[in-house]
């Protein structure tokens, strides 16, 4: 029985491509978390933003982009291959990144704290 559907039920046609919601949506993360990092500096010159953290986030945030985009993105869809790099940089490469960017005191670091007076 020989079917002419492409894998996984996906369309080969008709919808919108599948890359600009991520595109935004880490644009959006990688441009919230600069903008905190420049508040992070401005509220405390002293201590600043470690260069490494920023880079760390971007990293990651990269590597997120490169999984989740063309061309790897289709090829998961087609490749065993595709798929295991795909699984080692959205489990792996991307969250480690991440994880050693310390995303959370820039997040608090701009909030004012009790007793700050603001």
């Amino acid at each position: 029985m020989d079917h002419d559907m492409p894998a996984h039920g996906h369309g080969t046609g008709g919808g919108l491509p599948g890359w600009p919601l991520p595109v935004l949506l880490l644009s959006a993360a990688a441009c919230s978390y600069l903008l905190l990092v420049r508040r992070a500096r401005r509220r405390n010159p002293v201590l600043g933003w470690s260069r490494r953290r920023t880079a760390g986030f971007l990293t990651g945030t990269a590597l997120l982009g490169v999984a989740l985009l063309p061309p790897l993105a289709p090829f998961a869809h087609e490749d065993f291959r595709g798929h295991a790099a795909q699984h080692m940089l959205i489990g792996m490469y991307a969250p480690l990144a991440l994880v050693l960017a310390a995303p959370s005191p820039s997040c608090c670091a701009p909030c004012p704290q009790p007793g700050d007076g603001g």
